[in-house]
């Protein structure tokens, strides 16, 4: 085998090719020996359990690395990795950083897929990756990925449980073995995971709605007991995920890039058009130019940018075609823990409200002499609902530091059950 690495030079648009596919292929028969944790079938039956694992064959026995076309993969297939809390990989930014500095690297294992019976494919490892190549608002828009790719075994009886469980516990130990760059999964991801298992009837719930201890250690030694997670420190994770369980059926929406929270707010087909509008002017009888209604200017960011909010929005207020101009602030949270949603995520929310009007103050003592901040063209508006337990999913979560119910955060259309994001009519302008 030659020591020259194959890689996949990168062009806006582009393909991979049956020449990238069989580099990538030629690259792997070494590996199969280095790394039989990723290859060996009679491996991955004692890692998962042979009666979880010979379900699934991978296509062709022996083929590796299949042109797999983007039409084909299961829709919005990023938002769900099931490996990580909150379905995000943390080392997404730095996988993209590696992907655009050195090229697209054909030594790596490919993605793994599970074909189904209707000809559809899903996703057993290799997300994050194969995403950064394929998002259509991403930076390279490839049109297809390349793929080890899995299907149901002929000779063993179709059970749509095991099948979903055995491509479950797939992914998971295949994001924590091998040489490649990974997330490093944490225990928040062992929660997540576990609840996962608990709610698709994997891991028994007893009659208080908790899961049971036993079977929650079972399932975290079988998948994880074999990575940097000792016995003791296991046991620690079991009693969180038993504990956390009740909280943490909340049905989270994650934004992983400002695009997604700015697509959900334009969704014009789910009744949001939060879109910039113009200052609307009027001549006086005098014959001067005068605002008779103001413009808006929506700005996005995120709950941990506060101090950048400041210095963007300043700027833009401060243009002089922007005068006559609100500037409404909408905030968002990326992705909301597992332990505890409802508290993480607002408690995020507070923190930017907080850190965003401290700073204020700060800089209008230090160099204004205290001056009121009230008449700023710059409001704390709004911020994106992640949590579907709590919140209303398909309107904003408005802010008036008026209300006293969630430090001023309020729905005008609250989810059934969830009085505390009313707002107090008399609190009312």
């Amino acid at each position: 085998m030659s020591n020259t690495r194959p890689v996949k030079a990168l062009t806006v648009g582009d393909c991979f090719t049956k020449t990238d596919a069989e580099n990538n292929q030629n690259q792997l028969k070494e590996k199969e020996i280095r790394f039989p944790e990723l290859y060996d079938p009679t491996y991955l039956k004692d890692v998962y359990g042979f009666q979880l694992m010979k379900s699934l064959t991978k296509k062709g026995e022996d083929a590796h690395c299949e042109l797999i076309n983007i039409s084909c993969l299961e829709p919005d297939f990023i938002s769900n990795n099931p490996m990580w809390s909150g379905g995000y990989n943390p080392k997404t930014e730095e996988i993209t950083k590696d992907i655009s500095d050195n090229g697209f690297q054909l030594w790596y294992k490919p993605a793994s897929l599970f074909r189904d019976k209707d000809g559809k494919y899903w996703f057993l490892d290799g997300r994050t990756h194969s995403w950064i190549m394929v998002d259509p608002n991403g930076r390279w828009k490839f049109q297809n990925i390349i793929a080890d790719v899995y299907e149901q075994h002929p000779e063993i009886k179709f059970n749509e449980k095991v099948q979903k469980r055995a491509i479950r516990r797939f992914g998971r130990v295949s994001n924590i073995t091998g040489h490649e760059v990974k997330g490093r999964p944490t225990p928040e991801d062992l929660i997540e995971s576990t609840h996962d298992e608990c709610n698709a009837g994997d891991i028994t719930i007893d009659i208080n709605g908790e899961p049971d201890f036993n079977e929650v250690m079972d399932y975290l030694e079988d998948t994880f007991g074999g990575y940097r997670f000792k016995k003791s420190k296991l046991g620690e994770i079991a009693y969180r995920a038993v504990g956390s369980y009740h909280k943490n059926k909340s049905g989270k929406k994650i934004y992983i890039k400002k695009s997604d929270a700015i697509n959900w707010l334009t969704n014009e087909s789910e009744g949001r058009h939060y879109i910039n509008r113009d200052p609307v002017y009027e001549e006086d009888e005098n014959g001067n130019e005068i605002c008779k209604r103001k413009g808006i200017i929506y700005y996005v960011t995120h709950t941990e940018q506060s101090l950048l909010t400041i210095k963007q929005t300043a700027i833009i207020a401060g243009e002089k075609e922007n005068k006559d101009c609100e500037i409404r602030i909408i905030v968002y949270k990326k992705l909301c823990e597992a332990i505890d949603p409802l508290d993480n995520y607002e408690s995020y929310i507070k923190k930017f409200k907080t850190e965003f009007y401290g700073i204020l103050n700060s800089i209008s003592s230090a160099f204004f002499n205290g001056i009121s901040q009230k008449k700023s063209n710059i409001k704390l508006y709004a911020a994106i609902p992640s949590l579907g337990e709590w919140h209303n999913l398909d309107e904003l979560i408005l802010f008036d530091d008026k209300v006293k119910n969630k430090n001023g955060w309020y729905q005008k259309n609250p989810r059934k059950g969830c009085d505390f994001y009313h707002r107090d009519k008399n609190q009312d302008n």
